[in-house]
């Protein structure tokens, strides 16, 4: 088997395993068998005609809003039962053929997709403490406002998996280059949009709560069928380009471009977002020197009388929307007053954004090199100075550096490189459509520069989709009808080499980290929110500090002197008593071993039950010590004759703060 060919079968499986993931994650709001049903049939229809996935993407921006009827709620997680259907039509290629991206971003591509399917198990695990008892432990807390381990697990294992989805959607497109994707992508896609706008419009003439009930509705922000004003906003503003793709050739084209965009821009509009007005307009207008071009005198007239008329329409319809009240309030509203000291702080706002942005900044100065997990920086916000509510970087660049560090993000860094370089070389030959697809990822680029939307899995395949037209008819310089694209040759070796260094450094650098400074219970200690597994509550009448142990356990506890003694015993007749010497040896020896702060401070091999006690020196200053222990082998009541009791019990540890003691140990 070639690299090429297990890379992506090792790719593709962690999708789908990510995928079953948050399906059976989300089983207690009754998700997981949908999640399946849905896969299954994409899957089946798939295997009998590719051209299925076209039912899935009539889906991709009403989902949000059905899930919402039906369920009675949502969350970016729920999506997995639109991503699981995706997942399920694109895998019967995907498990026959290997990769099909052009060569010239293949190994970057496949490099990122490899880092994340690494990143986001790793961080998986470092959550859980490496230890799979504590997914469903629900008193739990893994950060300062009180996320439960398998809450952060679900959020960590979403954000890769659209990360990933997304790649291997790309892949598909340029795999399916004998099918006709205008008749089978971008028509249901368009048909989805449209759907959207309509209810956007409504909300924005009529009801801005109908099927809005979320914050967006309540500050007078339209959101359409998506639940979020941005998300809906930033897909408007996508389209805004992409309609010049859908539009036939001919003296129609341009009509018909222009009725989409009074459509597009007024769903832009009334979702209030800023960045996707400003993204969109930049779509407009390349995609007028494209309508328009530069080929003679007469053209350059044209589009210049049409860009004067454009400005005129845009100003007139500015004024007519702020005049008149309708329900969706739009950007202006939300605008700072047309002073010096009005633009610097909205500047600075659009950048920081309430110190998400500064909070990025400090979580990339404290890990440069792995950044602090796939999908951590909502999760990991507060503890490193940030807001207390969850939200982003604001920036999709400083997000994805302060989550992968230098070190993982070098394959998207090298990918955007190159893609950059083929968006902005301009060229005498290019088209409408090649205008048209400049336009959309410039305008794409200009928002994720003060915003996040590609974090919603639809925002997430519409720029793929947006990449591989631009890509495709660039190569091409056909006709956006039908991109088709020579297979291209495979990946050389000494890239192959360069995709190993990066991924394995990055593996490395995510595992020393996890096993340190970002290990949740060290989080814990440096924070200071409570944070204890793998002990029994104190038995009947013994002292709080007194407590079984199970094979592995931790705990955060406040210093309260710079000595700390520990009394360490393994008595299973301490459990089930019966009348034995304190010295009664054991059927079968224990090891114990016990650290401070990640130190080993103490180990033993017990023989009998007779206990053992050891000094702890806490650093001074320290205002928390973070005490695990592991002890081998374990033993349960059930096996010394009780019946039912199947508990799981190591050593009983007690510890107490002392004075300074006069001899140290």
């Amino acid at each position: 088997m070639s690299l090429e060919r297990a890379s992506k079968l090792l790719v593709v499986g962690w999708a789908c395993a990510a995928v079953a993931f948050q399906a059976w994650s989300l089983r207690v709001i009754g998700l997981a068998n949908p999640a399946a049903v849905f896969f299954a049939l994409a899957f089946v229809a798939a295997l009998i005609d590719r051209r299925a996935v076209s039912f899935v993407l009539a889906f991709t921006y009403v989902f949000p809003v059905l899930i919402w009827y039906f369920t009675g709620g949502y969350q970016a997680e729920v999506s997995v039962l639109w991503i699981a259907a995706l997942v399920g039509a694109t895998l019967p290629d995907a498990l026959r053929t290997t990769w099909h991206l052009p060569v010239r971003w293949r190994a970057a591509l496949v490099c990122w997709a490899l880092v994340i399917a690494v990143g986001t198990t790793l961080v998986v695990l470092r959550e859980i403490d490496f230890t799979l008892a504590l997914f469903d432990n629900r008193s739990l807390s893994n950060t300062s406002h009180g996320l439960s381990p398998s809450t952060v697990a679900l959020s960590v294992v979403h954000a890769g998996l659209v990360l990933v989805v997304g790649i291997l959607w790309i892949d598909w497109l340029f795999g399916a280059r004998g099918d006709n994707l205008r008749t089978v992508v971008l028509l249901p896609l368009a048909l989805s949009v449209a759907a959207m706008c309509g209810i956007a419009l409504y909300q924005m003439f009529h009801d801005v709560t109908f099927l809005n009930p979320t914050i967006f509705g309540g500050t007078g922000r339209a959101a359409g069928t998506m639940l979020d004003g941005n998300v809906c906003g930033t897909i408007a503003a996508l389209w805004l380009g992409m309609a010049v793709w859908l539009a036939e050739s001919g003296t129609r084209r341009r009509l018909v471009v222009s009725a989409a965009w009074v459509v597009l821009l007024l769903t832009v509009w009334a979702s209030g977002s800023r960045s996707a007005l400003g993204g969109g307009l930049v779509a407009i207008a390349l995609s007028i020197v494209g309508l328009y071009g530069f080929k003679d005198r007469r053209s350059i007239v044209r589009l210049v009388g049409g860009s004067v008329s454009l400005a005129v329409i845009l100003v007139a319809a500015v004024w007519a929307l702020s005049v008149f009240q309708f329900q969706a309030a739009g950007p202006l509203s939300r605008m700072p007053p047309p002073t010096w000291a009005g633009i610097e702080q909205f500047v600075g706002d659009l950048w920081n954004r309430q110190d998400y942005g500064r909070a990025g900044v400090t979580m990339i100065r404290a890990f440069p090199w792995s950044g602090v997990g796939v999908g951590c920086y909502p999760v990991l916000l507060a503890d490193f100075g940030g807001p207390p509510t969850p939200d982003n970087a604001q920036n999709w660049f400083r997000h994805q550096v302060a989550e992968f560090g230098v070190l993982g993000s070098l394959p998207w860094i090298v990918w955007t490189i190159g893609m950059a370089a083929l968006v902005l070389a301009v060229r005498r030959h290019d088209t409408a459509s090649h205008w048209a697809g400049r336009g959309v990822l410039i305008g794409f680029v200009i928002t994720s520069f003060v915003g996040v939307p590609s974090q919603d899995v639809s925002v997430t395949i519409t720029f793929w989709t947006a990449c591989f037209w631009f890509i495709a008819t660039a190569a091409t310089e056909t006709s956006a009808t039908t991109p088709r694209m020579e297979q291209p040759a495979r990946i050389g070796r000494w890239s192959w080499a360069a995709v190993t260094a990066v991924v394995l450094t990055f593996a490395f650098a995510t595992v020393h980290a996890a096993t340190g400074p970002l290990r949740v219970s060290v989080r814990a200690q440096r924070v200071g929110w409570p944070y204890e597994y793998g002990f029994y509550p104190p038995a009947p009448g013994a002292e709080g500090n007194e407590r079984w142990t199970m094979r592995k356990a931790a705990a955060v506890v406040d210093a309260k002197t710079e000595w700390l003694s520990m009394t360490i015993s393994v008595n299973p007749f301490a459990v089930v008593p019966r009348a034995r010497p304190a010295d009664t040896a054991l059927a079968q020896p224990v090891d114990v071993r016990v650290w401070r702060d990640g130190k080993q401070v103490f180990e033993r091999h017990f023989d009998n039950t007779a206990p053992a006690t050891t000094l702890i020196r806490i650093p001074a200053g320290e205002p928390r010590v973070l005490l695990e222990a592991r002890v081998s082998p374990t033993f349960r009541p059930s096996s010394l004759g009780v019946a039912g009791d199947d508990r799981e019990f190591g050593a009983l540890i007690k510890w107490e703060f002392v004075a300074r003691p006069s001899a140290q140990p």
